[in-house]
C-alpha cells in the first residue's frame, strides 16, 4: 500500500501567506531600543536557551524587558576571537530618520560588565570607552536565519544572505545572519540599522535595492513591512504611503508620523508631508509550516486616500 505524501514545501507559512495575498504592511516590530549581540550559533528556538548565550546576560535584559534582542551570528570578516560585538539602537527624542548608535567590540570577560552600565547604569559606561567602535557611516543588514525559529527562515532566508555578503558586503555596509525577526510568515526577512527598517519576502533582485536604495519605487509596497519607530501598523502603514510616492531619497530624511484622528495621519518630513486615511480592511488566515493547520489570523490594513498637503 503506497501513502500519498504531500510535498513538504506546501507546509511552508511563507508561502501559504503570499497564496492569502497576504500584504507585509504594518507587520514590522515596534521598539525604541533595540540589543544587537553577538551569539554564535546553533541558536534554540528561543535564542536565550542557545548554549552559547552569555551567562548572566539573561538576568540583565529581565530588568530591562523593553529592549528588543536580536542576536547575530560571529562572522570572519567581522568578528574577533573570544570578544563579543555588542550595538544599542535608541530612538532619540526628535524626529529621526536612523536610530541612535553604541557599538563596542568587548574582551567575553567583561561582556556583562559592559552591558550592566549600557542599559542599566550609563553613569559608569565610560569605563568602556576604550572598547568602543564608532560606526556612523555603518549600515548593518541583517538577515533572519534562525531555522530552529521557523523552517522558512533556514530555508528561504539564508541564501538571500548568502548573496548580500557576496555582493555587497564592504567596509560601510556589513552583512549579519540574525535571529527571529518576527513574521517568519513573510521571509526572507531583513531589518535595516541604524534605520530600523523592515524588509519581508525579500528576493536577490529587491535586495540590491534595498542595499543600494535605487531603482523603482513600485516594488516597496510589497516588500517593506514597516519602521520600528512608529507606534501601530496602522502609522507603518500610512509612512509606507509617503515612501513609495517619493521613492529611496525617503529615507534619507527625518520623518515623523503624527495621527489627527481616528485612522487619519500627518506623515512628515523636509521633502513632503501627506494626510493618509488608513482603515482596517480585512484578515488573512495563517498556518503551521510542519502541519500545515491555520493557527490564526493578521490584520490587514488598507489606505481610503491620500493627500498632499503644503
Amino acid at each position: 500500500m503506497t501513502t500519498s505524501v504531500r510535498p513538504f514545501r506546501n507546509h511552508m507559512c511563507s508561502m501559504f501567506s503570499q497564496e492569502k495575498g497576504e500584504d507585509p504592511g504594518g507587520s514590522a516590530a515596534r521598539w525604541t531600543v533595540c540589543l544587537v549581540l553577538e551569539i554564535p550559533k546553533p541558536w534554540e528556538h528561543e535564542v536565550r536557551d542557545s548554549k552559547g548565550f552569555p551567562k548572566g546576560v539573561g538576568e540583565i535584559l529581565d530588568q530591562v524587558p523593553d529592549i528588543r534582542l536580536q542576536a547575530i551570528h560571529s562572522d570572519e570578516k567581522y568578528s574577533r576571537d573570544d570578544h563579543s560585538r555588542v550595538m544599542l539602537f535608541s530612538m532619540p527624542d526628535k524626529q529621526i530618520d536612523v536610530y541612535e548608535r553604541q557599538e563596542y567590540l568587548i574582551p567575553n570577560s567583561n561582556l556583562t560588565g559592559l552591558l550592566e552600565s549600557l542599559v542599566l547604569d550609563s553613569d559608569t559606561l565610560t569605563s568602556f570607552d576604550g572598547y568602543r567602535v564608532f560606526g556612523d557611516n555603518v549600515r548593518d543588514i541583517l538577515v533572519c536565519t534562525h531555522g530552529s525559529r521557523d523552517i522558512c527562515c533556514a530555508s528561504r532566508c539564508y541564501p538571500i544572505y548568502e548573496a548580500l555578503r557576496r555582493d555587497f558586503a564592504t567596509n560601510s555596509i556589513r552583512v549579519w545572519q540574525t535571529s527571529h525577526t518576527g513574521g517568519h510568515r513573510l521571509s526572507p526577512n531583513v531589518i535595516e540599522m541604524p534605520s530600523g527598517r523592515y524588509w519581508g519576502r525579500v528576493t536577490p533582485e529587491f535586495s540590491e535595492r534595498i542595499v543600494s536604495r535605487e531603482g523603482d519605487s513600485a516594488g516597496i509596497r510589497s516588500h517593506y513591512r514597516g519602521w520600528a519607530a512608529l507606534a501601530s501598523p496602522e502609522e507603518q502603514v500610512a509612512e509606507r504611503e509617503a515612501f513609495v510616492r517619493e521613492g529611496w531619497s525617503w529615507l534619507e530624511c527625518p520623518s515623523s508620523v503624527t495621527t489627527e484622528s481616528s485612522g487619519m495621519f500627518t506623515v512628515q518630513s523636509p521633502i513632503a508631508t501627506y494626510g493618509v486615511n488608513v482603515v482596517q480592511v480585512d484578515s488573512v488566515p495563517t498556518n503551521d509550516c510542519l502541519t500545515d493547520d491555520v493557527t490564526g489570523e493578521e490584520l490587514q490594513y488598507g489606505v481610503t486616500s491620500v493627500s498632499k498637503l503644503p
